[in-house]
């Protein structure tokens, strides 16, 4: 399993992003974490398989209707067995 940290750059916040990285992340099998940030990006740690990571990415990429994503900041992280699932945090 992989884990990676992500910062993702652009109108990213008051578009139902962080619902869009739940939905996707659940149905590719990955688990973690997705939240605002106070600097206008969203962050996101995400473990699993390489492909399912992949296959995740190019999703963000283009991300809900109303979102217009610029960058994404993919930063190798530890993985974290405490989490089991994958959820928006406040």
């Amino acid at each position: 399993m992989s884990a990676y940290k992500l910062t993702i750059h652009g109108k990213v916040q008051g578009v139902w992003f962080r619902q869009f990285t739940v939905d996707a992340s659940i149905s590719l099998g990955v688990i973690g974490w997705v939240r605002n940030d106070r600097e206008g990006t969203v962050s996101a740690f995400i473990q699993g398989d390489e492909h399912s990571i992949n296959q995740l990415i190019s999703l963000l990429k283009k991300g809900p209707d109303f979102a217009e994503v610029t960058d994404i900041k993919k930063v190798p992280a530890i993985e974290d067995n405490s989490i089991t699932d994958f959820r928006i945090k406040h």
